[in-house]
């Protein structure tokens, strides 16, 4: 009760916040002794925040509030599962239900309490995804977040949602393979990325080449790279990654766009450094221990001896990329 009767002060005066918010971490504390308890105090807390938010008279405390209550409403909705002695492998989807609600109510409310609505429904699904058991739960989990996030994309200030809905269901795709154990990734990745990147071509004019290109790319160069690691499939797929990514890069510099340069440029080298990296420890190892170390020192010398040429160098280089479309 005296967390409650704080929390109402502090709509009025924002000092005494802070009193309730310890007040509240309290009762929690203590209230985690016991499973009524806790379903009891999670969710008086959960209404309280719920309705001091939007009567608070300052912002901190509205934000604050408003953050507050997307939190315990996300521990209720844990409680209240393990109480229904339902399955704990899937309290993941449980934490992301609550995210996806709270993406709803985000939208619907005003700016100060909708961004801390929004984040902290984002730290629940983050927290959803960390408890994934296992990969196909996992990768199940990424598509669900995934949708979420493209749905959070249709707001017109959410373009960056966008970008992490993609980033998501590509996680889910590349995820399900290795859960399956797929050694043939590119028969399930490149058809799609062919579909991905047509599609970009039709609107490279409209947009930048990582909304039309990067997403196609990435769904197939990506497991490809994981797959050359985990020393999948001998070496026709490091000499067929490898060319490949050479190609795009060179159709990237060409044509000036940014996406396929950098993908194919960073795929390349992975692939350059897997295949190189074992005659390289051959190398170090046949030679005497001094000569790695005098020609580290040498290099370390000469870059320090050119360092403004080469500070230079690189600014070129960042100035270039960036006006790369």
């Amino acid at each position: 009760m005296l967390a409650v009767g704080l929390a109402a002060i502090s709509a009025r005066t924002a000092l005494v916040s802070i009193l309730a918010l310890a007040a509240a971490l309290e009762v929690c504390a203590w209230a985690l002794v016991s499973e009524p308890a806790t379903l009891v105090v999670l969710g008086v807390l959960a209404v309280t925040a719920a309705v001091t938010a939007p009567v608070a008279r300052t912002p901190a405390v509205r934000t604050g509030a408003a953050a507050m209550a997307t939190l315990l409403i996300g521990g209720e909705a844990v409680a209240l599962w393990g109480a229904a002695d339902l399955q704990p492998r899937f309290v993941t989807f449980v934490l992301l239900g609550v995210a996806g609600v709270a993406m709803i109510v985000a939208a619907l409310i005003k700016a100060g309490p909708r961004v801390a609505v929004e984040i902290t429904g984002y730290a629940l699904g983050s927290a959803g995804l960390l408890l994934a058991v296992d990969l196909p739960m996992f990768s199940l989990a990424c598509a669900v977040a995934g949708v979420l996030a493209s749905g959070t994309a249709l707001r017109p200030d959410g373009r960056v949602a966008g970008y992490v809905g993609t980033a998501f269901l590509l996680l889910a795709g590349w995820t399900r393979l290795l859960a399956e154990r797929v050694e043939l990734v590119e028969a399930y990745t490149v058809p799609f990325s062919l579909v991905l990147l047509a599609i970009g071509w039709r609107r490279a004019r409209e947009s930048s080449s990582w909304l039309a290109y990067g997403a196609g790319l990435s769904f197939s160069f990506l497991p490809s790279l994981l797959a050359v690691y985990a020393q999948l499939g001998g070496w026709i797929r490091p000499l067929t990654l490898g060319v490949a990514s050479f190609v795009v890069l060179i159709l990237g510099a060409r044509s000036r766009l940014q996406a396929p340069e950098a993908l194919g440029g960073f795929t390349l080298a992975a692939v350059a450094v897997h295949e190189l990296a074992p005659w390289i420890a051959q190398l170090v190892t046949a030679v005497p221990r001094w000569v790695p170390v005098a020609a580290g020192g040498v290099a370390l010398v000469l870059i320090g001896a050119t360092y403004e040429a080469r500070l230079r160098g690189l600014r070129r280089m960042r100035d270039g990329f960036r006006g790369l479309r």
